[in-house]
């Protein structure tokens, strides 16, 4: 499984101005700039708002659209077992 932030930028955002907002967060994981603008997003992933979860399974297809969810009282959408669940399947 790969994790991957993705820098969106919003209403002509600058990529210096979306990159100095993620590295504040010091993820240990790749970063990445999307070419494409939020209404993008919103059109073909049904993303809300910002942050948003997205997990594409081995073939690009979206098994998970979320925000980060794992409170184990919550069943559905919830963060965690769907990555478990995939982690099974590798």
């Amino acid at each position: 499984m790969l994790v991957y932030v993705v820098g969106i930028p919003y209403q002509g955002e600058k990529d210096s101005t979306l990159f100095s907002m993620i590295n504040r967060f010091n993820y240990s994981f790749p970063k990445l700039l999307s070419k494409h603008e939020y209404p993008f997003y919103h059109e073909y992933y049904n993303i809300l708002g910002v942050p948003a979860i997205i997990i594409l399974d081995k073939n690009g297809e979206l098994v998970y659209n979320g925000r980060f969810n794992n409170n184990p009282f919550i069943l559905v959408n919830n963060l965690q077992n769907k990555v478990d669940e995939l982690l099974k399947e590798d």
